[in-house]
């Protein structure tokens, strides 16, 4: 889940665009088009979100028994995510990808329809979209890890258990007797 906002937060950044390792520049009235869609389409505001909700993520996943060193930890985390995504940084990456992608004449009607009431409305509620999708996600991405764990313990352990060990005999550790 944690790499798939990511590409989204990768996707939906906006700002100032400069020119991505390896790749040519981007002819400048294009580059100003692609900065003017996500503009309209609050890119900024949506990766803002994503970095948030990435943030949320990494905060629950540190040790709790020490919370000085957990604070420390999260926020170097922090830090370093907020310097590597930086507006322009990404954008050097992400406007040659929509070059790459739409022509001249595509942006233009993007820009049309985002402009429009139904692209404002579309802006307007992705946010949330995204926001409910990512609790949907977690959830299902919970309940398989539920039922392999489950079939795993069931199928799997129990063969492991049983088989006999086919590693030389000088490499197996000796059984663990049980104390008395």
């Amino acid at each position: 889940m944690k790499r798939i906002l990511l590409a989204i937060l990768l996707v939906t950044c906006s700002g100032l665009c400069t020119v991505a390792r390896g790749q040519t520049p981007v002819e400048a009235e294009k580059a100003r088009n692609i900065r003017r869609l996500l503009e309209i389409i609050g890119s900024h505001n949506l990766a803002h979100q994503m970095i948030e909700q990435m943030m949320a993520m990494a905060r629950k996943d540190m040790p709790v028994d020490k919370p000085e060193l957990s604070d420390k930890i999260f926020n170097i985390y922090k830090e370093e995510v907020h310097k590597a995504f930086t507006v322009e940084r990404v954008n050097g990456y992400i406007i040659p990808i929509y070059d790459k992608y739409f022509t001249s004449e595509e942006l233009s009607a993007l820009i049309a329809f985002y402009e429009s009431p139904l692209g404002k409305k579309v802006v307007s509620v992705l946010p949330q979209i995204l926001s409910e999708a990512s609790v949907v996600g977690e959830q299902l991405g919970r309940e398989v890890q539920e039922r392999a764990t489950e079939r795993i313990a069931n199928e799997v352990l129990p063969t492991l258990e049983n088989a006999p060990d086919s590693r030389p005999a000088a490499k197996r550790r000796p059984a663990r007797r049980p104390r008395t």
